[in-house]
């Protein structure tokens, strides 16, 4: 009985220990954490599928600066949702939100490479061109047309 025990006990901490987070889970913590207002935990939550990016480097310390001053620039998280999603083979996938503020959208864009077994962080950026970039679209949709 013991042994039975200490065999499934092994066998489900074994699942457990090399189940691998996707990338849509790894966006869905990103985003829970953000949601709970934690812009720094989020950002290092994001980096720790990233072994070559230490949470230290001044690139992620310049990051986690700006998001905690977006609140103040754009007003409260509203939300997000999937605009796109592309992948190259199986091991490159990228993700483009739009991500609602009271005063406008932001895109935020992640990108995740699997060299081997594990997602890990590829990129991550965020901007507000969405506009620029509809409009831009409208245009060539309007082009297409004729």
């Amino acid at each position: 009985m013991k042994t039975t025990f200490l065999i499934l006990s092994l066998l489900v901490f074994s699942v457990n220990t090399f189940s691998q987070d996707t990338p849509e889970k790894i966006i869905e913590d990103f985003f829970t954490t953000y949601g709970k207002n934690k812009p720094d935990k989020a950002i290092d939550n994001l980096y720790t599928y990233s072994p070559w990016l230490n949470s230290e480097a001044d690139v992620v310390i310049k990051l986690k600066t700006q998001f905690r001053d977006l609140k103040q620039l754009v007003g409260e998280y509203n939300g997000y949702q999937l605009l796109t999603k592309k992948s190259l083979g199986d091991c490159f996938e990228l993700y483009v939100f739009l991500v609602k503020y009271d005063r406008q959208p932001f895109r935020f864009t992640f990108e995740f490479y699997k060299p081997k077994d594990k997602w890990i962080t590829y990129s991550f950026s965020y901007d507000y061109d969405l506009d620029d970039d509809l409009e831009e679209a409208a245009k060539f949709d309007l082009l297409k047309d004729e």
